[in-house]
């Protein structure tokens, strides 16, 4: 856990692939499990997910948005009015709080 906040902390961002690598983990879940847990111990990292919308039409459009835990109801909603429709949510990493 020090060694992915100390990474986090010297380059602003970790994937869940790479803290996955680093940390030598079985699994992508369990990279993930592990950057919750670090996101609740450490007030100054954030979860980031990737928010996947689509467009219902004659031609289905999709869109992929990458936001910050603290902004995550905000572009949801903002999308929704705009007419795009929540597909999925995914945490893609963690980052340093701004």
């Amino acid at each position: 856990m020090l060694l992915m906040r100390d990474i986090i902390r010297s380059m602003g961002y970790i994937s869940v692939r790479s803290a996955r690598r680093w940390l030598n983990l079985p699994s992508i879940e369990d990279a993930k499990r592990a950057l919750q847990d670090l996101a609740k111990m450490s007030e100054d990292i954030e979860l980031v997910y990737a928010l996947t919308f689509e467009r219902p039409g004659s031609l289905t459009v999709y869109t992929v948005e990458e936001v910050e835990e603290s902004k995550l109801n905000e572009v949801k909603c903002k999308m929704e009015r705009d007419g795009w429709r929540l597909k999925g949510i995914y945490l893609v990493g963690a980052k340093l709080r701004k």
